[in-house]
């Protein structure tokens, strides 16, 4: 690789890391404070990690829209050669950001959700299941657009979060069981299954190096 690419390179990942950073701190610090308002009710720990989570896949979600809405914008940011990528790869990334903002939905009308919340019961159920099945449909299609690297990289990642989610789920929930800490919520057990989701697919996919910018 010669120094001007090494340069672009570098350029890539320190401008993708700075937006990054300034989109996701200023939109948990708007969170935050609309928490601390009362505004969203009396919101538990569960439920604030849940919206957390929730901002994460809603934000990572935005960013590959908004590279696919304009390609050359989303080569700059984004992990990929240039913009043609984009375009290539416009069905299979276009499906798992809806899939994403499903999630990113879901666990928000959850933790927004229930008596003396902003979203009734009722209609946090039905809006829930409504996501939910839209992510299984984006889902499905997303995996008929994959190849076959990317298949292993999920299926990979699948693994890893299930035995994150059994282990420390799991553990957490036996030593409830022991009376020796509070138990996990139901919601905590959505919103762990989802983060580590996203954990396992950024560590799989750093130990396939897959994570070094274009």
């Amino acid at each position: 690789m010669n120094t001007e690419a090494k340069k672009s390179k570098t350029g890539k990942t320190i401008f993708a890391l700075v937006l990054g950073g300034l989109a996701g701190f200023f939109a948990a610090m708007g969170m935050m404070q609309l928490v601390e308002s009362g505004t969203l009710g009396d919101l538990s720990a569960s439920r604030e990690v849940a919206l957390l989570v929730a901002l994460i896949y809603g934000l990572t979600a935005a960013a590959v829209l908004v590279g696919l809405l304009n390609p050359a914008i989303g080569a700059k940011f984004l992990n990929v050669e240039d913009a043609e990528e984009l375009r290539e790869q416009r069905g299979m990334l276009g499906w798992s950001g809806a899939a994403m903002l499903c999630w990113a939905g879901t666990l928000a009308v959850l933790a927004l959700g229930g008596e003396g919340f902003p979203i009734p019961s009722v209609t946090a159920a039905a809006i829930v299941g409504g996501l939910m099945l839209v992510s299984i449909l984006a889902t499905a299609k997303q995996w008929h657009l994959t190849d076959e690297l990317m298949r292993a990289l999920s299926r990979e990642s699948t693994a890893l979060a299930f035995y994150l989610l059994a282990g420390i789920g799991g553990g957490w929930a036996a030593l409830a069981h022991l009376d020796l800490v509070s138990g996990p919520a139901m919601l905590d057990w959505l919103t762990m299954a989802a983060a580590f989701i996203l954990i396992a697919v950024f560590w799989k996919a750093g130990r396939r190096g897959m994570l070094e910018m274009r």
